[in-house]
């Protein structure tokens, strides 16, 4: 049985990922690792386990599988460092998912390496949906577009804090302030969601690291996709409005077909009286779809909902120790 240890346990999507690895039962010893929150507990099958030191003592140890859900730089720190003592690696972080020598997880089929990466929870969304029109190689006149409606719990326990706090706030008769966000979030839209290179020009690192990450899940670097990323006054639950055109007049049909088996972790909610929303897809690693409909050029469009933090959980844990027994 494989020891796992899990670095940024502590975090929204470590939390996420603990839970994960929680539910196997192939996993019997785990590690919680830390640079900032070591001595501190978490709760783990009816006891508690403590957070011990990230440091050259936790590398020498050589546990079998290390997730890392902390933060880019610690994975660039540690990642490596752990693969080459003996490890397998999963790093759920955005520092190596444009590594053309590091495998992006996430479709099916790829072999885990030592080192290994999970794509974003909205790449990672949209390469399943999708795959079976564009994961069969390169079409022509192909195109793909994409809007993210992306929960505050994308920027982790603060964003979460901010929302709760600025909508008490205002229905308090009180202004609120943003902190953690560049604007006020709570019943608004912010069109911005990351960094952009130049200050109010070009795309944010969100829409970027999107667009090359479902890139390199369909293998087709030339493809274009176009790309908006919108913070939503939402906790949980990431949202994608998906259209384009593989140059299949027969797209929608495909997409019935291909997910109306409920497999790879995709639920059709179409035709059947459901919506995919949000509300439901908390607590759910699958990945909820529907409004499938041809578009009046002859592509396609859908709508499509996921829990971000527990979809990339079980992709990066499936990944590493393979299905649930």
């Amino acid at each position: 049985m494989p020891t796992v240890a899990v670095v940024g346990a502590g975090s929204l999507q470590g939390r996420e990922l603990l839970s994960e690895v929680e539910s196997r039962r192939d996993v019997h010893k785990v590690l919680l690792l830390s640079e900032r929150a070591a001595g501190t507990e978490l709760p783990f099958r009816g006891s508690d386990l403590v957070i011990e030191e990230l440091d050259e003592d936790a590398l020498a140890g050589k546990p079998e599988v290390v997730f890392f859900a902390s933060g880019a730089d610690r994975s660039r720190r540690w990642a490596r460092r752990f693969a080459a003592a003996g490890s397998r690696v999963v790093d759920l972080s955005s520092a190596h998912r444009l590594d053309p020598e590091v495998p992006l997880l996430g479709l099916g089929g790829q072999a885990i390496a030592r080192l290994s990466s999970v794509p974003g929870a909205a790449a990672l969304a949209a390469g399943r949906l999708l795959a079976p029109l564009f994961g069969q190689g390169r079409l022509q006149g192909a195109h793909c577009a994409a809007t993210l409606l992306v929960p505050v719990s994308s920027a982790g326990q603060a964003g979460v804090m901010e929302l709760s706090k600025q909508t008490a706030d205002l229905l308090g008769g009180r202004p609120a302030k943003p902190r953690k966000f560049s604007h006020r979030i709570a019943f608004n839209l912010v069109p911005e969601v990351g960094e952009q290179e130049t200050p109010g020009e070009g795309d944010t690192s969100l829409e970027r690291s999107f667009r090359a990450e479902v890139r390199r899940l369909w293998a087709l670097p030339d493809l274009p996709v176009s790309v908006t990323a919108v913070r939503v006054p939402v906790f949980f639950g990431l949202s994608l409005v998906l259209s384009g055109s593989n140059g299949d007049p027969r797209a929608e049909d495909v997409l019935r077909r291909a997910h109306g088996k409920a497999s790879g972790g995709i639920k059709l909610l179409d035709r059947s009286g459901a919506l995919p929303m949000p509300s439901l897809s908390v607590g759910d690693s699958s990945i909820l779809a529907g409004r499938i409909r041809s578009d009046e050029a002859g592509g396609f469009e859908l709508f499509a909902t996921a829990d971000a933090l527990k979809l990339v959980a079980a992709c990066a844990v499936t990944a590493a120790l393979g299905p649930p027994l």
